[in-house]
């Protein structure tokens, strides 16, 4: 739920934006479809997201530095 409503403005801000998607540890295709059908409601991903912000989160806090 909270990444759906209340945090997708939050989630696409980050996970969509092209520092994250140049990472070689994403891929582009699947990273942007997996966080737009979860803000649709076309499917669940609240786990791949969590995964992902988590990863993309401490890149930029601890390599990115």
């Amino acid at each position: 739920r909270w990444y759906r409503h209340e945090l997708s403005g939050y989630v696409k801000e980050i996970l969509l934006d092209s520092r994250t998607l140049s990472r070689p540890i994403f891929r582009k295709p699947v990273l942007e479809s997996m966080v737009h059908d979860h803000v649709a409601g076309i499917r669940n991903c609240t786990l791949g997201i969590h995964k992902a912000l988590s990863l993309e989160l401490l890149h930029r806090h601890f390599v990115d530095c």
